[in-house]
């Protein structure tokens, strides 16, 4: 067995190199023919969305909600807006310092809600600020644990609260989906 010479060496180089690229190529062309988007051109935002996730109506009925399509693996994620009239700055400097006071508020509804943690990050590339939560969801005769992430930012004179929600078993495995829709954020 002899090794390849530096010119075989660099036609496998090459060989995979093109194979790679072609790949990548398809693959690119199937994700983007795969994502719908939604655009709300009233309120000023427009996001994307594989399509194992669908639209869907929730309680409050926000402008934009969606939930993942399987029974099994739960996840929702949802985008309100409404008018602000405050200082940006020092709300988002409250909710800096008042985030485990949101979380008590929570507690009405869910009393075992706590923090997981909490801080700045972005959101359409301007700042936002999150704020990560677990609690119990208990209906008649069941109980699940839920993971939720919540952004809150300020852009102009309108608050978006993006919030994301799954059970605590399926969060390693949607965060990153989660993750993937955000990044298609946008402001209009």
């Amino acid at each position: 067995h002899m090794d390849p010479t530096p010119e075989e060496r660099m036609s496998y180089h090459s060989f995979f190199a093109l194979l790679a690229g072609l790949l990548a190529t398809l693959l690119s062309a199937q994700v983007r023919a795969q994502v719908q988007t939604h655009r709300d051109d009233r309120l000023g935002f427009e996001i994307s969305y594989p399509e194992t996730w669908s639209k869907a109506s929730a309680p409050g009925n926000p402008p934009f909600f969606i939930k993942r399509n399987s029974p099994y693996v739960i996840g929702t994620l949802s985008v309100d807006v409404r008018n602000f009239t405050g200082n940006r700055d020092t709300f988002m400097s409250q909710l800096r310092i008042d985030a485990p006071q949101f979380v008590a508020g929570m507690r009405q509804r869910f009393p075992d809600a706590e923090i997981l943690e909490h801080g700045d990050t972005y959101l359409g590339s301007f700042p936002a600020y999150f704020i990560s939560t677990t609690y119990t969801l208990r209906n008649v005769g069941a109980e699940l644990a839920v993971v939720a992430f919540q952004v809150f930012c300020i852009r102009g004179s309108r608050i978006y609260l993006v919030n994301f929600e799954t059970s605590t078993p399926a969060f390693e495995q949607v965060f990153p989906e989660y993750q993937a829709i955000m990044a298609t954020f946008n402001f209009r």
